[in-house]
């Protein structure tokens, strides 16, 4: 009797647990962004967010908890109910916290279930027009002319900006001196005003700025040319093979929650990301689709992630605070 109760009871839960899927969601969808309104992922979540929200049937709120790098909105997700109505707009920053923070209160891979990447944000070599560099490869070979003689300006350490510059160091074998700003805009201030010599911006950022000859554009740095500077070589193809970095944006929600929740959200979001009338709204937002093949792919992205972020920023000296 025990066991055939024990048997009955299992197929039951098997036959309820698509059900649980299949009705999600049953309220309102929370989007935490770890940063200020107004801001690129805010842009973004407010953006997707009333598109996601179409395929859902739900109202998504976005919910902006800014500081710690964002390691505040993380902490609050991961105590989140694991039901699927609470997710984290994550970002790169996220995988760059453990090797920047000592107490963080979460574990990025353990304390969540990724679901998918959403965008990518490419970041653009640049110099000063009083550079003597036309291209990667003369940049390099300036470098290494004058070791300790460019400076490079960053929006602060960690930041996307500076991951770039340091793989970048890195890859090319140079010495040039990092100058971190309490903020991106102020470092291309000083560059536009001949006080640094290369940076690395968003695209968006400063493309009206390449557009005048105010700063020499030499290569991006993703794995292919950005969709609207067609012209604009990778670092990967002047020289440096292999060489890639973007920052990205993409959803996490508490590690317990159901796996067909997970795969549910992952759905819409391959869906709504995928529409041509989206992916070129992102695309002149600054901002390039980039979506998870699969909940399993981006785990092990963000894995594989922290562990470069770790690496690289332990080369270089940066110690945790």
């Amino acid at each position: 009797m025990y066991k055939f109760f024990k048997r009955s009871v299992l197929v039951l839960l098997c036959a309820a647990w698509p059900a649980f899927g299949q009705s999600y969601p049953s309220q309102s969808i929370r989007v935490v962004v770890g940063a200020a309104a107004g801001g690129g992922p805010d842009l973004t979540a407010r953006f997707l967010g009333e598109r996601f929200s179409k395929s859902l049937g739900r109202q998504i709120v976005v919910d902006n908890r800014a500081g710690a790098n964002g390691a505040i909105g993380a902490d609050i997700v991961s105590k989140a109910p694991a039901d699927g109505h609470t997710w984290l707009l994550a970002t790169g920053q996220h995988t760059t916290n453990p090797s920047l923070q000592k107490n963080l209160s979460y574990d990025i891979v353990k304390d969540f279930a990724p679901v998918s990447r959403l965008v990518a944000q490419t970041y653009f070599l640049i110099v000063h027009p009083s550079v003597p560099a036309r291209s990667v490869r003369e940049l390099i070979a300036l470098a290494r002319a004058q070791p300790g003689k460019l400076n490079f300006g960053s929006g602060g350490v960690g930041a996307g900006g500076h991951l770039a510059a340091e793989s970048f160091k890195v890859a090319a074998k140079i010495d040039i001196v990092h100058v971190p700003y309490k903020g991106a805009s102020l470092a291309l201030t000083d560059l536009l005003g001949g006080h640094l010599e290369v940076m690395f911006p968003a695209v968006a950022s400063v493309l009206p700025h390449v557009h005048s000859g105010k700063v020499r554009g030499l290569a991006v740095t993703s794995p292919e040319r950005y969709p609207t500077l067609p012209g604009v070589p990778t670092i990967g193809e002047s020289g440096l093979p292999g060489y890639e970095l973007r920052s990205w944006v993409g959803i996490l929600i508490p590690a317990a929650t159901p796996k067909e929740i997970v795969r549910r959200i992952h759905a819409v979001i391959v869906e709504t990301v995928s529409q041509r009338e989206t992916r070129d709204a992102l695309i002149a937002k600054g901002t390039v689709p980039w979506i998870s093949a699969s909940p399993e792919e981006f785990a092990e992205f963000i894995r594989t992630e922290v562990a470069r972020f770790a690496k690289l920023l332990g080369a270089v000296g940066v110690k945790r605070d």
